[in-house]
């Protein structure tokens, strides 16, 4: 019987969660007043590409949901199994770090001088880091 190993399982449902919410902007109310709208990404989802992010490698990035926004760090850029050269600037995870760990969720991904995008950022590991798996390969 073949195992199938944690990073697998969670890869493949931020892959999967995310990619059926990518796009979808939703405020929901909270006690005392509604939340702040997250900012609308400034290019639609088909145009999410590595390039909008290479040159921010290190760089802080603000994240916002639910109406909190946090500062975060792209630490990397990885490359995703088994995607070929061709496919490279449209499948790929990228790394960040918090400086606490945050929830899981659909936030809105911003840094000025680069594309607002609405990413899946889930937990990698224990720690701060959160990873959103962008694999747009058709």
């Amino acid at each position: 019987m073949t195992e199938i190993s944690r990073r697998t399982v969670l890869g493949a449902g931020a892959a999967l969660v995310g990619g059926l919410v990518v796009g979808l902007d939703a405020a929901p109310a909270v006690a005392g007043g509604a939340a702040r709208p997250a900012p609308k990404p400034a290019h639609p989802a088909s145009s999410l590409a590595r390039s909008h992010y290479t040159s921010s490698v290190g760089k802080t990035f603000t994240i916002t949901r639910d109406g909190h926004s946090h500062r975060v760090t792209l630490k990397r850029i990885v490359n995703v199994e088994g995607a070929t050269k061709k496919q490279a600037d449209s499948c790929f995870n990228l790394i960040f770090t918090a400086r606490s760990r945050l929830p899981e969720g659909i936030y809105t991904v911003t840094r000025r001088g680069v594309p607002s995008h609405h990413l899946f950022l889930g937990s990698l590991g224990h720690g701060t880091a959160l990873q959103a798996l962008v694999n747009r390969s058709r």
